[in-house]
Parts: structure tokens; sequence; C-alpha cells
């Protein structure tokens, strides 16, 4: 969307990256986020069965893959391109025409140093600690507590 918004001069100079997640853990943490949604249950994108019972973790998957377009993007808080839905590929949503549009790639699991090796690249300066120890916190806890709940 932001390409659409830029000049291809403009978006070209911009230093570009994504964040990706282990893909397990962001289904994972997905499937505990639409159940715990405080929202109708037609709103929860598969959580809830057709007669009202929460689907187990691999009932959710098989149902969010076997119609994944079931869900408007509206329905879930995006506008994504044609052909796209919640549960594409990262790299789908990183990539302009087949290939990658971003300059670096960042991995949930190791944003520290990876955000560090921007930091360096753009030669950001100080203030951004803080930031990165919310990022890193909240990621770490959520991640724990998503594991503890699948895992019991």
């Amino acid at each position: 969307m932001l390409r659409q918004e830029l000049s291809p001069q403009v978006f070209a100079n911009y230093f570009k990256f994504a964040i990706v997640r282990n893909p397990w853990d962001r289904m994972l943490s997905d499937y505990n986020f639409q159940k715990r949604k405080n929202s109708p249950a037609n709103e929860k994108l598969f959580a809830v069965d057709e007669c009202g019972q929460t689907r187990r973790f691999r009932e959710w998957v098989e149902a969010a893959f076997s119609d994944p377009f079931h869900y408007e993007p509206r329905h879930w808080g995006a506008e994504v391109s044609s052909g796209m839905h919640r549960w594409s590929p990262q790299v789908d949503w990183i990539s302009l025409n087949g290939k990658i549009a971003v300059d670096s790639v960042l991995r949930m699991e190791s944003l520290q140093k990876d955000f560090g090796d921007v930091r360096r690249i753009i030669d950001l300066q100080s203030g951004w600690e803080i930031i990165m120890q919310k990022i890193l916190k909240h990621s770490d806890i959520a991640t724990k507590q998503e594991n503890l709940i699948f895992y019991g």
C-alpha cells in the first residue's frame, strides 16, 4: 500500500524492512488471539464451529486453510492485494510482482540482533532501546503464554 502512495523514485530510495515470524508461532498466536477476541463468534475467524464450540488448534488450521478467503479483508482489518488472505505466506506480504520488496527481513526470533543491524545500516541513534525492549517483552510473554496454552 505504501508503494502506491509514493513515487517510484521515493519508494526506491527508502530503506525498507519487514519483521516476519516463525510460521508455527504466527498461526498459534492468531489461533489464541481469535479465541480470546471480545467479539461475536462469527467474527472470531474460524475459532468457533457451526455448533458454537471452540475449535481445537488442528481443526482451526484445517478450517482456515480449507477456505482462506471466507472472511473478507475488512473483517480482519487489512487492505490487501487480490489473491492474498490473512494466512498467506509472509513472503507474499513483503513482495511486489513476485520479488521481495524490502531491503532487510528481520526475524521475530532474533529481532534484537536484526534490529541492531538495521539501526547500524540506517545510522539510527539511541532512543530505540526502550521501544525494542517493549517489543521483545511482549513477544516473549506472548510466545510463552501461547505455548503454555497449547502445550498445557
